[in-house]
């Protein structure tokens, strides 16, 4: 697989875990209200908090993509996410997990930016709609699949399993990417 083939594959990869993160929280909601005492009101507002954290730091994203290293800001933001995936497997209370919404937020919008516009740095006109469309399909399974293994993991292990399986992938696969292993482009 060409270099850049093999960068849309990390990158899709990487998107998977981005959407399956984020949607790991909808699918847990009963057992989290149970186990922490949350109410409706709590659990919209961390919901909330991730989506305006996300909205408000995603033009600062966009800014640091055009002119930081597009490579270090996915890496960055991939193990960024997945440590706060992972810390909110040991959310004790509304105050780390609402902070733990935050951080997801800031941290999941440095992604989009950087990783699209690195597609685009090795993707010229004949190539970049198929390497949009193939890094789309891993924000989409991401979703699907993030969403249902939360959900069979809360269902059978309790809530938390999921986040910290999903946040030790993503850990894994900076780590991976970090040091050559599945580097597709180099800095």
């Amino acid at each position: 697989l060409a270099p850049r083939w093999r960068l849309v594959l990390l990158l899709a990869t990487a998107a998977a875990l981005n959407y399956a993160d984020r949607a790991a929280f909808s699918s847990v909601l009963p057992p989290l209200r149970a186990e922490l005492g949350l109410s409706d009101t709590a659990l919209g507002l961390m919901g909330s908090l991730f989506i305006w954290s996300y909205a408000l730091a995603s033009p600062v994203a966009g800014i640091l993509a055009d002119r930081y290293s597009r490579r270090l800001l996915v890496l960055v933001s991939l193990a960024g996410w997945s440590s706060v995936t992972l810390a909110t497997g040991a959310a004790g209370g509304v105050l780390s997990l609402a902070l733990l919404r935050i951080g997801l937020g800031v941290a999941e919008s440095l992604y989009l930016p950087a990783a699209t516009a690195l597609l685009a740095d090795h993707h010229d006109t004949t190539t970049r709609g198929r390497a949009m469309g193939l890094h789309s399909i891993g924000l989409n399974c991401g979703v699907v699949v993030g969403g249902a293994f939360a959900g069979y993991s809360a269902q059978h292990f309790g809530w938390r399993t999921g986040f910290v399986v999903l946040g030790l992938a993503g850990i894994l696969l900076a780590f991976l990417a970090r040091n050559g292993i599945v580097d597709a482009v180099k800095p």
